[in-house]
Parts: C-alpha cells; structure tokens; sequence
C-alpha cells in the first residue's frame, strides 16, 4: 500500500485508543490491551479505508458468522459502529492475541477509537475470504475497469481514474463481499443523505445500489480510492472478469 493508506502508528497512540474503547465497554479492546502491554516500544501498522466500505464488509462477516457463537467478539457491534459514523475515512490495525486476533479502528487523525473485535481460530478479521481485504489489485487493472465504467456512462468512474493516477503505488488494497451486503448499506446510505438537509454529494449512489441489487448475493469484489474530498467505490466481479458499478461520495458535508 502507498504511504496514503498506511501508516505506523506509535505504541503509545494505538495504546491511548484502545483505552478510549474499553472505557467505552468494547471488551475487544482489552484483548488488545493486553497484547499492546507485551511490547515495549515500536509502532502497529494500520490501514485505511472508508468506514462506509468496512462496515459493509463487516456486516456480511457478522452474518457469515453468526451460526459461530463463542468464535467472534462484539463483530456485531463493530460493524454497526462503523455504518453510523458515515463516510469518513479510518485507519485499522490487527493484534494477535493467542488464540484471538484482534482488529481496531481508530479515527483517521489517529484520535480517537472507533471500534474493536476479536474473532478465535485461525480466520484473521483483517485478511479474510469471509470478508477482508484479500490482496493488491495492479491499478493498471483498476483503472481498466474504471475506463470500462465509464464507457458505459459511469460519471463517478471520472474520480477513480483521477484517483489512481496520483497514486504512488502500483495497487489498491482489494476486498471480497457480498452484492447484497454492499447493496443494502448503500441503501442505508442514499436514505439518510435524502433525510438531510444539505445530503452529501455524491455520483451514480442509486445507480449503484440498483446495479447490485441485480446481482443479489454473488460474491463481488471491491476497491476504493480517495481523490481529494471524495471516495471512489468500484465493484467487480467475483472472477475479475468486469466491472458491475461505482459510486463517490464526498465527505465532506454539502453546501
């Protein structure tokens, strides 16, 4: 990932968040607490994302998993913390933790804690099949489906191809989710912003909820990019073989 979406976090900042959660009640937090006790200098690395998207991907592995009692902590939790606190963008780390792997969220300026969950086994919350980021996708191949989006009158699509041009990497961080998952938290989405005074701006929200609502629950995948105030969203196929929709939505709040 380019320095944009990843950075090290000090002991002492993932420490300080974590805190904030677990005086909040995020028993998770404490899980990472303890591993964070363990080292005595360093740094976490963490990434970043749309907390719209994480939620979205986290919604789906909360009802992957909800046959698994005993195997998660607070994930249904986490996911909605993250639908309500919209569009910004968030940074997240994961800790080992014995038998748990432990995944915190923590505002964007690194000020505040979002979030926390466990899951027990072998599964990592932060890379999984059920629902994580999975891998890199070259932006040469990223930005083919943005050029295919929007031949086919995806105005949004424009933000993407900006977005990947100024990246400095040669990939976006590539995540694997549900048609219907993603469908259904940008619903969500499209409903507030039209219960707003001054809704967020954003290109093709309907558009893309429609187009994925098609697809019901086919595995997709999916990349974001960040241009500016805005958030670039483009859905694939689950096979790579062709883009299925994109929306932006700014974060910033309109006029």
């Amino acid at each position: 990932m380019d320095e944009m979406n990843q950075v090290a976090i000090p002991l002492s900042v993932a420490r300080e968040a974590c805190e904030q959660l677990a005086r909040r009640g995020w028993e998770s937090a404490r899980l990472a607490l303890e591993e964070l006790g363990r080292r005595s200098a360093g740094s976490v690395s963490a990434s970043r994302v749309g907390a719209a998207t994480m939620a979205g991907v986290y919604t789906l592995r909360s009802e992957l998993m909800s046959g698994s009692p005993g195997r998660t902590v607070e994930l249904e939790r986490f996911a909605d913390e993250l639908a309500r606190y919209g569009e910004d963008a968030v940074r997240f780390f994961s800790l080992d933790r014995g038998d748990w792997t432990v995944l915190c969220v923590v505002s964007d300026d690194l000020a505040r804690g979002v979030a926390a969950t466990a899951v027990r086994g072998g599964e990592r919350p932060g890379r999984s099949a059920a629902g994580g980021a999975e891998g890199e996708l070259p932006a040469a191949a990223a930005g083919g489906f943005c050029e295919e989006l929007l031949a086919d009158g995806w105005s949004s699509a424009e933000l993407g191809v900006q977005g990947l041009a100024e990246r400095p990497s040669g990939s976006v961080p590539l995540w694997l989710g549900s048609a219907a998952a993603l469908a259904g938290n940008y619903r969500a989405r499209a409903e507030e912003y039209a219960r707003m005074s001054s809704p967020r701006p954003a290109y093709d929200l309907e558009r893309f909820v429609d187009a994925l609502t098609e697809h019901g629950e086919e595995a997709v995948r999916f990349f974001s990019v960040d241009r500016g105030d805005w958030t670039f969203l483009c859905v694939v196929a689950g096979d790579l073989a062709r883009a299925l929709a994109a929306t932006a939505i700014s974060r910033a709040p309109g006029a």
